[in-house]
């Protein structure tokens, strides 16, 4: 359970992104973080992580002070991983070696490795089949589904999934979604921050919803797809930007 309690962060100290953001995130279950962009959203992941700077607040993760740990700490020590909004595939490297490089924090057993890997491969088939080809080229939603594998090698008990359909055509956001959902059926909780929010609600087992930085309702999702029809309205109105 990651539980964070008037949490103000942002990238400039005296600016804040976040505004006293008070949650708390199940284990075990997908937390559908979503709201129009500028919301705090992908923040609120990298506050957690280490990426952005916490100016007041407390984070806790199984009762366990996160404050001061470094993104390197969070997935070796912790064991959460971090699957971020923009692609992180190496093009030019195969799917095999990309894979191989994600095992960095458990290279000095070989056993260990080569097992992750083949887990992996057992979870996604096609990144199996893809073994030898370049990462490059690959779909965006194979890539993708190569980050959420990579982000696994070290059996995290937690994952971050940042706009994992960003630029990617329906039919292939169908497959990461699944990729998504897999996760929970390995016991891995699952932090997602997205624009699609009727992806979010079918995935989600919480819905956690963001304005100005803050969390302003949150509920599981069989509660609440009449109150989000009525924000997705709104916010399109108002913005014309919500998936």
């Amino acid at each position: 359970m990651i539980e964070l309690d008037g949490v103000r962060a942002g990238y400039v100290q005296g600016i804040d992104v976040l505004n006293g953001v008070s949650a708390t995130f199940e284990e075990d279950r997908i937390s559908s973080i979503v709201g129009p962009n500028g919301a705090g959203k992908s923040t609120l992941l990298k506050t957690i992580y280490g990426f952005a700077d916490l100016h007041d607040g407390t984070i806790t993760y199984e009762d366990e002070d996160l404050t001061g740990y470094s993104p390197s700490e969070m997935l070796r020590d912790v064991g959460i991983a971090y699957v971020p909004q923009e692609r992180s595939v190496f093009p030019e490297l195969t799917v095999h070696e990309n894979l191989k490089l994600g095992t960095w924090t458990i290279r000095s057993d070989e056993a260990r490795t080569e097992a992750a890997i083949e887990n992996v491969y057992a979870q996604f088939p096609a990144l199996e089949e893809k073994g030898h080809a370049r990462a490059g080229t690959l779909s965006g939603g194979q890539q993708r589904m190569l980050e959420i594998g990579r982000s696994l090698l070290t059996e995290p008990d937690v994952v971050f999934v940042d706009e994992p359909s960003a630029g990617l055509a329906p039919d292939l956001s169908e497959s990461v979604y699944d990729s998504i959902a897999r996760l929970r059926e390995e016991n891995v909780t699952v932090l997602l921050v997205d624009q699609n929010i009727r992806a979010a609600v079918q995935y989600g087992d919480d819905l956690f919803i963001m304005e100005q930085g803050e969390i302003v309702a949150n509920e599981p999702t069989d509660d609440m797809t009449g109150e989000v029809e009525n924000l997705v309205s709104e916010w399109i109105s108002a913005k014309g930007e919500i998936a």
